[in-house]
Order: structure tokens, then C-alpha cells, then sequence
């Protein structure tokens, strides 16, 4: 983030701290009611304090989800999302790529198959009935998906919780009423929060830009993921932007595989998603996800993501608006 007194930072430094040591310590699991409820509580208090106004939003889709607004969603031309649950642990490393779908499916269940598999053909091999297997099975199931809290989660999705606190900061700071933002909820189960959020508040949304931020703290590769209705409007975000700092690529991009989504998903038709990626022999990829290894978030990227969002919609580059623009945006 904005080191020293930057912008939506009136306590400098003090700020950075507190958001880092809140989002990525104290309130670092979301999975919980309690957890969840305790997390929504210091959000509202910290912005309360800083005069930005926010309510929670029941919105159901098979659960009660509550969803955090923040500013004012009826003027708002642009809204910034980001999920703020966190997703139980796996215990088999993945990745999702950015243009391979069935490599992104067979990494992310590889370690699923055999661990239901091979507990199977050797109970069928020792011939145990079909009750204590099918036990076993939904043991299995369960211990995979329902039990152990991933402890560790700054990129997925502490990271994209900080990009919207330090955007509406920013935006308070500068008297801006044109973004709002929302906290999605219940992400990790299905894209339930802000399939909630997208049928209560279709017609208030209708014509309004959704910026979904998550993953953005792993990786140079700062990718504005679109698809063809929104990739003029992702392309003309990086052309605001201007000159990446040193080591950073910011390009928007056609995604060719139907894993790499979040809850832009749900605003098919006006969604982006910003994640950052990273490169490997088989191509762009988000890693380290839902797994205790998920212990890195580059403070530049959360800075870098800030700027992209407000120097498109105020027309002008909050940090690097002397610099030529780079020309190539994908």
C-alpha cells in the first residue's frame, strides 16, 4: 500500500499498518459465522471513523449471505468487489491456468480422485462390504472440503479485501462518489454472495461497471481478465494507467477457460476480474490458493491495482501520470 501520507492514508504508515495487521492477522480466517461477523464489525467501525458510510446486505441464494456496501451504490458508474471469506485447506497443491481448462481441472483434482479412490479399490480388494466403504467415502469427502480452516490467506483473498479498503479510502479522501464498493461473501462456496447481491440489486446495478479483485497479491503479471463485451473497457482502464513500475506487467486479456472466474461471474455482461499471475512452462497461473503455502502479498500490487482503478475514473494517473503510456495492452 501507499507508504508515508499517501492517499486515502490521513495516519500515513499507521494506517498501512493497522489494515495489514487486521486483514492479514487478526481477522486473517473468514470462515466462521462468528468469524465472519467479528471481521464485518472492525470494517464498519474503521470506516465508520474514517466518515465512509457501509451497511450490510442480507441477500439470499441458497444461504443468508451478508455482503458489506460500501459508498453510495446508486451514484456509483463503477463498483469494486472483492470476496472476503477464506477458503478451507487443501491438502494436495493446485493451479488454475489461465488459458487450460483441463489442465486447470486435472491439477485442481488430481489429489481429490486419488484420495477417494485408492481407499476404495482396497477396501473392494479386501472385500469389505459397501456400508463401511460408502462411510469412508463421505469421511473422505468431508475431511477434504468441510473441516480444517486454511490459516493462511493473503493472496486468496486478504489481498483483494485491502485493493477495496485502500480504493474506498482513496476515494473518500478525494470527495468521490463515482465507485462504490462490496465485500462478497460465501465466494468459496459457489459464487453464492454475489449471486445474491446480483438478483436483488439487478436494476441498480444495470449499467454500472463491476471490478472484482481477487488474487491480486502473488504474481508480476497483473492481468485484467474479460471477456469480449468488457475487453474495451479493461483496455482503456490499462491505457489510464499509463507505465508499469519496474518488474510489473498490467495488460488486459480474453480468458480461454471457464476456471479462472470469481464473482464477476455474476455481471457477465459489465465484469472484470483483476488477478495477479504468475508464469511457468505451461503458461499464466494463480498458485498457491487454498493451501498454507499462501503466505505472500506484494504491497505493490495492492498499490498498482488502487491506481489502475482511480486514475481510469478520474481520467488521470494517480502515481505514474507524468510517464508515457505504454502502448501495448495485450
Amino acid at each position: 500500500m501507499s507508504g508515508g501520507k499517501g492517499p486515502g492514508f490521513p495516519e500515513g504508515e499507521d494506517m498501512r499498518q493497522r489494515l495489514f495487521g487486521k486483514v492479514c492477522g487478526t481477522f486473517e480466517v473468514r470462515n466462521s459465522k462468528r468469524q465472519k461477523s467479528a471481521f464485518l464489525r472492525w470494517v464498519q467501525e474503521m470506516l465508520r471513523e474514517e466518515g465512509i458510510p457501509s451497511r450490510v446486505s442480507i441477500d439470499r441464494c441458497v444461504v443468508k449471505n451478508r455482503n458489506l456496501i460500501i459508498g453510495n451504490l446508486e451514484k456509483a458508474a463503477t463498483v469494486v468487489t472483492a470476496h472476503y471469506d477464506t477458503p478451507k485447506v487443501m491438502p494436495f497443491p493446485f493451479a488454475t491456468y489461465l488459458d487450460h481448462f483441463w489442465l486447470s481441472l486435472f491439477s485442481q483434482s488430481w489429489g481429490i480422485i486419488l484420495a477417494l479412490a485408492i481407499p476404495q479399490f482396497l477396501l473392494a480388494y479386501l472385500s469389505v462390504s459397501l456400508f463401511p466403504r460408502y462411510l469412508l467415502f463421505l469421511l473422505t469427502f468431508v475431511l477434504f472440503f468441510f473441516t480444517v480452516n486454511n490459516h493462511h490467506n493473503k493472496n486468496d483473498n486478504s489481498s483483494g479485501v485491502l485493493g477495496v479498503l485502500e480504493c474506498a479510502l482513496r476515494c473518500k479522501e478525494t470527495g468521490r462518489e463515482d465507485i462504490a464498493f462490496v465485500l462478497f461473501d460465501n465466494e468459496e462456496w459457489g459464487l453464492l454472495g454475489s449471486a445474491g447481491f446480483a438478483k436483488k440489486y439487478g436494476k441498480q446495478m444495470k449499467g454500472k461497471w463491476v471490478v472484482n479483485l481477487d488474487c491480486i497479491g502473488a504474481g508480476d503479471d497483473l492481468i485484467l481478465v474479460c471477456n469480449k463485451f468488457t475487453l474495451p473497457k479493461a483496455q482503456s482502464m490499462v491505457w489510464a494507467l499509463g507505465k508499469e513500475p519496474p518488474g510489473k506487467r498490467v495488460y488486459a486479456r480474453l480468458s480461454k477457460n471457464m476456471l479462472v472466474m470469481s464473482d464477476n461471474a455474476n455481471f457477465s455482461a459489465n465484469g472484470i476480474m483483476i488477478g495477479a499471475f504468475r508464469k511457468d512452462r505451461f503458461g499464466l497461473k494463480l498458485s498457491r490458493i487454498h493451501r498454507w503455502t499462501d503466505r505472500e502479498l506484494d504491497e505493490k500490487n495492492i498499490d498498482l491495482v488502487c491506481d489502475l482503478i482511480t486514475a481510469h475514473e478520474s481520467g488521470k494517473s494517480v502515481k505514474y501520470m507524468e510517464r508515457e503510456p505504454k502502448r501495448k495492452i495485450c
